[in-house]
C-alpha cells in the first residue's frame, strides 16, 4: 500500500513535467520567467522533493519520480505549502 506522501510526491512529479513543458514554451517565445509555483498540501512530500538527503528512505519510488527534485534544485519550480482542511471535503 502506498502512503499519501508517496502518492503526493509522484503526483508532484507529473505536475513538474507539465510545468517544465510550459517553461520551455515561454523560453521559446523569449519570455523571462520566474520559477513556477507548485502548491502542495502534504508537508512530507514537499520535504522529500526539496531534501536529497532523504533519498535512501524512498527506495520504493521509481527513479523517474526524482524529476521534481531536479526541478526544485535548478529553480524551475518553487514549492508552496497550502493548508487543506480535509474534513471539509467529506
Amino acid at each position: 500500500m502506498l502512503s499519501s506522501t508517496t502518492v503526493e510526491y509522484c503526483g508532484m512529479t507529473e505536475v513538474a513535467k507539465q510545468l517544465h513543458w510550459i517553461c520551455n514554451i515561454y523560453k521559446e517565445l523569449q519570455f523571462k520567467i520566474d520559477p513556477l509555483p507548485l502548491c502542495i498540501d502534504n508537508q512530507g512530500a514537499m520535504f522529500l522533493a526539496s531534501n536529497p538527503a532523504q533519498e535512501g528512505q524512498m527506495k520504493h519510488v521509481h527513479m523517474t519520480d526524482y524529476y521534481i527534485r531536479k526541478s526544485v534544485k535548478f529553480g524551475e519550480i518553487k514549492l508552496y505549502y497550502i493548508y487543506a482542511n480535509r474534513s471539509a471535503i467529506h
